[in-house]
C-alpha cells in the first residue's frame, strides 16, 4: 500500500511539473516572465501538497484515523503561517503576479512617483529601469500593495498642455485660435485632436487648454517625444502666420512721484 501511494505521488508530481513547465515556456515566449523563479515556487508548493495528500491517503488505507492528524496539521499550519506571514507574503507575491499578470517584462509602469519599464520579475522583487536610467528594485509584496499604473497597456497616450495668448489679441484672432490649433495638430501624423478651449483669464495671458491623443505611442521608442515636438513646432509656425501673439510674463508697476 505504501509503495502504491509513493508511486502515485511520484506520478502526480511528474504530471504537475510537466504542466507547469509547459506553462512556464509559454509565458517566457510571450514575454510575461523573464525567468523561472515564480514557477519554481509553484512547483515546490505542488510537490509538497501532492506528497502530503499521498501520505494521508496511505495512512487512511492502512486503518489509521487521520481526522485528529488533519485537525492538528490545520491548527499547526495556521500558527506557522501567522509566525512567518512576512516570509510567506514575499513567497506568494510572485505567484500572484505570475497568475494574475498585472504586468509583464517590457511594460512601462508608474508606481507612486517612480516610472520605468519592467526588466526582471524575480521570486522576491521586481526590477524597473526608470526613465532617468537607474535601476529601481521593489519588493513584490510592496508592489502588490501599491497602486500600479501600467502605461505599457495604454492604446493611446493623452497629451495636455496650456497655451498662453496675449491680452492684446483681437476678438477675431481669439476666435480663430481653436481652429488654428486643431488644424495644426491634425496635420501631424499619428495624432488625434480632442479639444482646444479658453479656460482661464490669467495674470498676463488668456490661457487655452489643449488636449490630443497619440495612438500607438509606445510602438517605437521616442515616438511620443517626436510627435510632441512636431506639434509644438507646427503650432508656433501657425501662430506666426496668423499674427497671433504668445503671451509672456509682464507686470505694470506704478511709481508715485
Amino acid at each position: 500500500m505504501l509503495t502504491f501511494w509513493i508511486q502515485a505521488a511520484l506520478w502526480g508530481v511528474a504530471a504537475a511539473e510537466f504542466a507547469l513547465k509547459q506553462r512556464q515556456e509559454r509565458m517566457i515566449a510571450a514575454g510575461e516572465i523573464s525567468q523561472s523563479g515564480p514557477m519554481s515556487v509553484l512547483r515546490f508548493v505542488a510537490r509538497v501538497a501532492i506528497f502530503a495528500l499521498a501520505v494521508l491517503l496511505a495512512l487512511d488505507n492502512l486503518g489509521v484515523n487521520i481526522t485528529a492528524l488533519v485537525a492538528g496539521l490545520g491548527i499547526g499550519g495556521i500558527a506557522i503561517a501567522l509566525a512567518v506571514q512576512t516570509v510567506l507574503g514575499d513567497l506568494l507575491a510572485p505567484l500572484s503576479i505570475t497568475l494574475d499578470k498585472p504586468f509583464r517584462v517590457g511594460d512601462l509602469l508608474r508606481v507612486d512617483d517612480i516610472e520605468g519599464s519592467v526588466e526582471f520579475i524575480g521570486v522576491r522583487s521586481t526590477r524597473l529601469r526608470s526613465v532617468t536610467g537607474e535601476q529601481v528594485i521593489i519588493a513584490n509584496a510592496d508592489l502588490l500593495k501599491s497602486r500600479v499604473c501600467n502605461l505599457g497597456r495604454m492604446p493611446e497616450r493623452r497629451m495636455l498642455f496650456k497655451l498662453g495668448v496675449a491680452y492684446e489679441t483681437t476678438p477675431e484672432e481669439l476666435a480663430s485660435v481653436s481652429s488654428v490649433v486643431r488644424c495644426t495638430i491634425e496635420s501631424v501624423e499619428g495624432t488625434r485632436f480632442e479639444y482646444c478651449a479658453l479656460r482661464t483669464f490669467g495674470e498676463y495671458a488668456l490661457n487655452f487648454e489643449v488636449v490630443y491623443f497619440v495612438p500607438g505611442w509606445n510602438a517605437v521608442p521616442g515616438h511620443l517625444v517626436t510627435v510632441n515636438d512636431a506639434v509644438s513646432r507646427t503650432i508656433h509656425a501657425a501662430f506666426v502666420a496668423a499674427s497671433i501673439s504668445f503671451a509672456y510674463p509682464t507686470r505694470n508697476v506704478a511709481v508715485r512721484q
